[in-house]
This record gives structure tokens, C-alpha cells and sequence, in this order.
């Protein structure tokens, strides 16, 4: 079956020959490569909205429509928004109400695209993509936020009995090319030539005195007397580009004397991150930064009394983000969350040289009771082959459990603590152990309570079922089934069967 959904990055484009066999997903490629260029070069170099001479006027036509005229505007993914044909718009909610008395409404067109143009010949479908915008109308407490994508095309303020009183479209954005500023892309004599006398007095340096902008007042600061007093070097000025642009060196305020900053500072990203599920998070975070330095650090906290203070005068070694706290009682790291997420998510391997203080330890499984389970509900192993796994390499294996019905029940595992967090970064399927060897005399990591997906058993005694009890054997390195479970010899519980022979099973470790 042919798929229509656009790749984030096209790459290739039709090449033709004679006697070339197309078929239907060859002619759907040819117009991603085009949409796609189209798009990216819309996205790229130019700003959002409705551009000049682009049409899309609004006008009032009666007491509770406005009509939008035909014209183009590009969205915030590079999408031209056409309307073809005038439009009639009821001020009126998704309901079909009229708003009410004084309320601002805001007037919104976004990108759609449905398919139309049924076929008269050959197979069943539609023959066309119909690319015909969406208008609304949006109470002003509930408008899009997003205003790259649904943009607005007038502000209507509603009068008495809902009537439309007022039109306004200085609200929408107007679309235009994307400039990057340098130090020399502007040369002084375009500037207007009143805006020239303060910033280049005599043509040459940027200058406080002489009557053009001398007195700089910064709430209660003022500063007159001196040539550039805050020693803003054009380097300054390009690395933080108007345009957004990254910076390329290290940038310095040279603030004379001594800063003292009392109480909070706040950094406040307007554009938020997007998050896709795409490996390319460059482009995805509100706040980024690279280092590409491996020896150092990306991103310092600090909470000490001195600027040079480290905490017990450890060395610490390179990381993306290093927290230091130097104060009793102040956390390094604090997170919280919703309870529907977790607090802190660690894929891969979490290393504590020190104490782990924590309420309880917690592993997955599937309630297979045929009922709800609460917290607190006592249950055991179903019995049932293990058949999905999770966590990095997809090491957890999860068990089926339902309620325990019986005294002294062996396939008891544990008690309900609550919902768990999805986790779908890989295939639920088992995947081959590692072949990982640790030679004489180096460190390794042992499961020493919790589920894991590997477990190297003996059946050839006896065969092992799922809650069976796992012992040591004879066999150098494997587990079999404790007939005659002894104290202090017990390494777990058996999650899958093995009929015979040796073989590799799931368990959940729980030396006893």
C-alpha cells in the first residue's frame, strides 16, 4: 500500500528511462521531492504569516459574518495557505453560539488538506488533494496558541446580542524574508540620518556624549561621561543576531565595578522545543547547549559560598551537565513530576558511588487476573510464558500475575503498587544476551534483586516451571530448581519454564 506521508528529510527525486515501470508510490515520491523543497524553502527563509499584497482581507457583510477574501499565507512549516474563492465566516463558536458582550474573538486560518475528486475509471479512491483552509472563529481565552500555525487573521470584538461591532487585522503576521545581521551588512550611510547623529556621531565611533543619547538611564543607573560605557563590541553584536543566530565565540559584558545580583534571575525562552521522537534534538530544546570540548563540561549548577568551592574536594569527572551543592540540606538535583510520568528517566546504566536512599523498589508486570487490581492487592505468578520485555536491551522480563487464592502460596511475587510508566524504546521481544566478558581482576555488575531476562539453568535434575525456586548446581554457573529449598542458598524464582537440559531463562532475583 502506497504511503503519502511526507519523510522529514527527502533526499531523492525520480530518475526517468525508457520503458521505466512506474507505479503508484513512484508518482506520489515525485511530488513529496517538490512539496518538500517548497516547503523547506518557505520555512527556511521566510517569516510566517500573511505577506504583503497576499490578499486574505476581512470585512464585516452583517451583524454576525465577516468575509475573508481570496489570498496566500505561509505557515510556520512552510506551507502556502491558499484560498481560492471568497468565504463567508459566522462569528460563532464550535458550538454555534454566539459570543457574548464584549468578549475579543479571534479570526484563525490554518493549513488543511483532505482528499477529493472521486474516480469515474478503473479502481476505487479519489483523484485529487484538495488544499482548501480551515476558518475559524476562537473566544479570546481560548485561541491557539500556537500562532505559527493557525494564523490570525483579525481581532472582531463582539457588541450587544453577539453582533460583530468591530474589526481589526493589525493582529496578523506579516510573512517576509528571514535577515542575518553582521558587521558589515549595514553600511552607515543607509541609515535614516537622524538614527545615524546618535549611534555614528562624526561617522566613526559609537558615542555617549555631545548631546546624542548621552544620558543612558537603567532604572535607577546613569550613565553620562564616558565613550561606549558598557564596552559592546560589534562581536557582541553579531553573535547575538537578530535573526537568532548562533554564537561562535565567547561572548563578554564587561559590567565595571562589582555585580551583585539579590534575590532571582530569570531566563525566559518564548520559543518553545518541539519534541518530534526524531534523534536531531539540536533544534528541539528551549534552552541548548554544545560543547564540543570531551574533557569538560556543557552546562555548570552551582550553590556554594565560593566561587572555586567543590564538594569534599572530589574531582569530577567530564559530564554533560555537573550540580554541585555545597550547603547542608541544598540538593544538587531535585526532580519532580506529574505522577503520570516519571520524575528522572535513565536509559542506560545509573552509577551511585554512594548511599541510595529510596522507599521502595518496583518491577513490571502485566495483570492478567481478568479483574482490577488495587494497590495494596497481594499476587502471584499466572504462570504463563514470559513473551514481552523491556528496559535498555530489553533486559526485564514481564510476567503475567493475578490475585494469590491460596496459603502458602510458592508462586507468590510481590504486592500492587500502582500503574506503570510505558516504555516503548525498543521491540517488546527478548534479545540475545550480550557476549560480554570480564577478565581476572576486573569490576563487574551483578542483579542482586529485581527481574532479569537472563538466568543460565540446569533442567537436567529436574525440570523447572514458572515460581519454582532457583538453587545453585553443580554445573559451574548455572541455577536449577530447589526440590529441597534451603536459607541462604535461594537465588530467586523461576518466570519461564525449561522442560530439560540448560538454557537461559528469565528469573526475578531474590537471594535468600
Amino acid at each position: 500500500m502506497a504511503d503519502d506521508k511526507i519523510p522529514e528529510y527527502v533526499n531523492k527525486r525520480l530518475r526517468y528511462f525508457n520503458n521505466q515501470f512506474l507505479q503508484e508510490q513512484d508518482f506520489i515520491d515525485e511530488q513529496n521531492y517538490h512539496v518538500d523543497r517548497q516547503r523547506r524553502h518557505n520555512r527556511l527563509l521566510h517569516t510566517p504569516g500573511v505577506p504583503d499584497g497576499g490578499g486574505l482581507n476581512v470585512t464585516k457583510t452583517g451583524d454576525t459574518q465577516v468575509q475573508v477574501d481570496p489570498g496566500t499565507a505561509i505557515d510556520g512549516q512552510g506551507r502556502q495557505i491558499l484560498l481560492s474563492e471568497r468565504r463567508t465566516v459566522d462569528v460563532k463558536d464550535d458550538q454555534g453560539q454566539l459570543f457574548q458582550l464584549g468578549r475579543l474573538v479571534f479570526l484563525v486560518i490554518s493549513y488543511s488538506v483532505q482528499p477529493s475528486d472521486k474516480t469515474t475509471v478503473g479502481g476505487e479512491g479519489e483523484t485529487r488533494w484538495l488544499e482548501s483552509p480551515e476558518i475559524k472563529c476562537y473566544d479570546q481565552d481560548k485561541v491557539p496558541a500556537d500562532d505559527n500555525i493557525n494564523l490570525r487573521l483579525a481581532q472582531i470584538k463582539i457588541g450587544q446580542g453577539g453582533i460583530v461591532d468591530e474589526v481589526n487585522t493589525k493582529v496578523r503576521k506579516t510573512a517576509g524574508g528571514k535577515t542575518a545581521f553582521s558587521t558589515d551588512s549595514i553600511d552607515e550611510t543607509l541609515l535614516n540620518p537622524t538614527v545615524r547623529a546618535k549611534l555614528v556621531p562624526g561617522g566613526k565611533d559609537h558615542d555617549h556624549t555631545g548631546g546624542n543619547g548621552a544620558s543612558i538611564k537603567h532604572s535607577s543607573l546613569n550613565i553620562d561621561g564616558g565613550t561606549n560605557p558598557h564596552k559592546t563590541t560589534a562581536a557582541d553584536v553579531q553573535a547575538l543576531a537578530l535573526s537568532g543566530g548562533t554564537v561562535k565565540g565567547p561572548v563578554t559584558i564587561d559590567i565595571p565595578g562589582k555585580l551583585d545580583v539579590l534575590g532571582r534571575t530569570f531566563v525566559r525562552i518564548k520559543v518553545p522545543g518541539v519534541f518530534d521522537g526524531s534523534n536531531n534534538i539540536s533544534d528541539k530544546g528551549s534552552l541548548f547547549v554544545v560543547n564540543t570540548d570531551p574533557k569538560s563540561y556543557a552546562l555548570v549548577a552551582k550553590v556554594s559560598a565560593t566561587e572555586n568551592e567543590v564538594p569534599q574536594k572530589k574531582q569530577i569527572p567530564p559530564a554533560a551537565i555537573v550540580a554541585i551543592a555545597s550547603f547542608d540540606g541544598v540538593h544538587g538535583i531535585y526532580a519532580t513530576s506529574n505522577a503520570a510520568t516519571p520524575a528522572l528517566n535513565v536509559d542506560g546504566t545509573a552509577l551511585i558511588n554512594g548511599k541510595l536512599s529510596s522507599t521502595h523498589i518496583v518491577d513490571t508486570f502485566t495483570n492478567a487476573s481478568g479483574q482490577r487490581l488495587t494497590t495494596g492487592d497481594v499476587v502471584k505468578l499466572k504462570g504463563t510464558p514470559v513473551t514481552r520485555f523491556r528496559g535498555q536491551q530489553n533486559e526485564a522480563p514481564i510476567a503475567e500475575v493475578t490475585l494469590t487464592d491460596r496459603e502458602n502460596d510458592t508462586l507468590a511475587i510481590g504486592i500492587v503498587d500502582g500503574k506503570a510508566f510505558q516504555d516503548n524504546a525498543l521491540p517488546d521481544t527478548k534479545l540475545e544476551s550480550k557476549s560480554v566478558f570480564i577478565e581476572d581482576g576486573e569490576d563487574l555488575h551483578l542483579v542482586t534483586l529485581g527481574v532479569f531476562a537472563h538466568c543460565k539453568v540446569d533442567a537436567t535434575e529436574a525440570p523447572i516451571e514458572v515460581g519454582d525456586l532457583l538453587t545453585t548446581s553443580k554445573n559451574p554457573g548455572h541455577a536449577k530448581k530447589a526440590t529441597e529449598p534451603k536459607l541462604g542458598s535461594i537465588i530467586g524464582k523461576a518466570l519461564q519454564p525449561l522442560e530439560k537440559g540448560t538454557g537461559e531463562i528469565s528469573v526475578f532475583v531474590n537471594i535468600q
